[in-house]
């Protein structure tokens, strides 16, 4: 969504389609606020999101693939938002975005393993 209004410019679509971008973001930082709510401060997941992946891991799990995903749709959705007429919600969003990015890279970082010669960072943290 984002990356179409970002590419045609189209005003009148995208006012439709706020609704639906401001929807997923508040999801995203929603489940993200309940996360973090029953994580501690400085362990490797603090910050990430605890679901199910994808549909072929059929149990919940922390997942750099999923966070990295939403971190760079709530960036998408930010940089729309910014382009179009919603500026005060843009601004929410990237503090939104920074704040998980953060929390993704310390984590990530945290998680670098070595594995034949190759510092490696898993999936799965």
């Amino acid at each position: 969504i984002s990356d179409y209004y970002l590419i045609t410019r189209d005003d009148e679509w995208f006012s439709e389609a706020a609704p639906t971008v401001e929807k997923m973001v508040d999801w995203v930082i929603s489940t993200r606020q309940a996360a973090l709510a029953n994580q501690t401060q400085g362990s490797k997941t603090h910050g990430l999101i605890f679901y199910r992946p994808y549909c072929d891991h059929a149990d919940p799990e922390f997942s750099y693939l999923s966070d990295t995903y939403l971190v760079l749709g709530l960036e998408a959705a930010a940089r729309a938002l910014q382009a179009s007429a919603n500026k005060s919600s843009a601004e929410r969003v990237w503090q939104a975005a920074a704040s998980y990015r953060r929390d993704v890279e310390r984590s990530m970082v945290a998680s670098v393993y070595t594995a034949r010669g190759l510092r490696t960072v898993p999936i799965f943290p």
